[in-house]
């Protein structure tokens, strides 16, 4: 956290902010906010950007800088009757957020490319049902519990039914109530 005045002067710094601009706590209050930040050049370019934009609304920036990345607030201060005062800045570390997004967006990749494949392969293999389902030479049905919910061109033949006559039926419906050779059903 860092406070500059309307001169632009650090008026106060937290250790935190001290230690990220590379500078010790006690020698950088009462500079101008560029010069003590002159060994983080990222962070003061990005500062000076924002500063003319500050006279109305508060700004957020994020900025890489020695290999993390940061998000910059600068707030503007008024008095209690509504002048200008100075400036509100923290900085805050959002590496490990940005971390955690990249990788989620790689399991994401690799979640679409492995969905892609096992659907393809899912096409396939309905494609390789389907052909042996309606070339078979044998009445093939398909079920759900204990119900027809699909049969081949053969099962119709065999049974001498329509689809519809079929379809939502269960085995017992369709069978005779005895077999040819006098068995039951």
């Amino acid at each position: 956290i860092l406070v500059f005045d309307l001169q632009q002067r650090i008026i106060q710094i937290n250790p935190s902010a001290a230690n990220l601009i590379r500078r010790r706590l006690g020698l950088v209050i009462g500079l101008d906010f560029r010069n003590a930040m002159k060994h983080s050049p990222e962070l003061r370019d990005t500062l000076v950007r924002l500063m003319p934009e500050l006279e109305e609304q508060p700004l957020r920036q994020e900025v890489q800088y020695s290999e993390r990345f940061f998000e910059i607030t600068a707030t503007p201060l008024t008095s209690r009757v509504g002048h200008s005062v100075g400036t509100l800045v923290t900085i805050r570390d959002i590496s490990p957020h940005r971390d955690r997004m990249r990788s989620i967006e790689l399991d994401r990749d690799t979640l679409n490319r492995t969905v892609k494949l096992q659907t393809a392969r899912i096409r396939e293999q309905e494609t390789w049902f389907e052909t042996l389902f309606g070339a078979s030479t044998d009445a093939v049905f398909v079920m759900r519990d204990a119900q027809y919910v699909d049969c081949n061109k053969r099962s119709l033949e065999v049974f001498g039914c329509s689809r519809n006559e079929i379809l939502g039926k269960y085995p017992g419906s369709l069978s005779p109530a005895q077999q040819p050779d006098g068995r039951d059903s």
